[in-house]
């Protein structure tokens, strides 16, 4: 069995649990003191001891992970159900940054930042990752600022001529619609700003399963570059 990671909450130079990771020693059946291994979120994995009351003594650094995630991901605000498997497969999978994206088709649900970070957080355990990617609040499609030096592309719902989606940039963005898609006036803005359509041959594909599809190209073309 795999040893679980906890998160830790960094005071000065002193580590504790919250009571929502005390109650997860319980669920995994730890008794007080145990040494255990945790994290910040930050990219460092340690091991300590910790007691009763969620302090951790003894600590050490057991490894430290760079950040390279590469990709910004920027979806059509959907419903709850289909954001949280954005957030959570698409952590697992690796994700630098979330942008959720306001579109003339996308669904107004109302995002809570605590609900958001407690996905990333599970999501980041799960995969061993030990870095939460960044969350943004919601901005319009229309006011984002555009780096053409970073290669882009877009899920589309109609076939288009260009297919490639070789990249020479450290970071790439998806943009990826609603449920609805994008509309032609949006699709012709992101165009305009050098975002690359893309089309699955296989099906139209539902907001969710294009983030994680199109994801996992990327990493398995970023493999075979490096």
């Amino acid at each position: 069995m795999v040893d679980p990671i906890f998160f830790a909450e960094k005071k000065g130079e002193r580590f504790f649990l919250s009571e929502d990771e005390l109650h997860h020693l319980s669920v995994y059946r730890i008794k007080t003191p145990s040494k255990i291994l945790f994290t910040t979120g930050d990219g460092i994995l340690f091991s300590g001891i910790v007691d009763m009351n969620g302090e951790i003594s003894d600590f050490e650094k057991i490894s430290a992970t760079q950040e390279n995630e590469f990709v910004n991901l920027y979806f059509g605000l959907c419903d709850k159900n289909r954001m949280k498997f954005i957030f959570e497969k698409c952590t697992e999978i690796g994700v630098r940054s979330f942008y959720p994206i306001i579109t003339q088709k996308s669904e107004k649900y109302p995002l809570k930042q605590d609900r958001v970070f407690s996905i990333l957080k599970s999501a980041v355990k799960q995969s061993r990752r030990f870095v939460i990617p960044k969350y943004h609040d919601p901005v319009n499609l229309f006011d984002i600022k555009f780096d053409k030096d970073v290669d882009s592309f877009f899920g589309s719902l109609e076939k288009k001529e260009n297919k490639s989606i070789g990249f020479k940039s450290e970071t790439v963005n998806i943009f990826v619609g609603p449920p609805s898609g994008f509309t032609k006036e949006e699709e012709l803005f992101l165009i305009e700003n050098g975002v690359k359509p893309f089309f699955f041959d296989v099906a139209v594909l539902r907001t969710e399963t294009f983030a994680v599809s199109f994801l996992s190209i990327l990493h398995y073309l970023r493999g075979i570059k490096s």
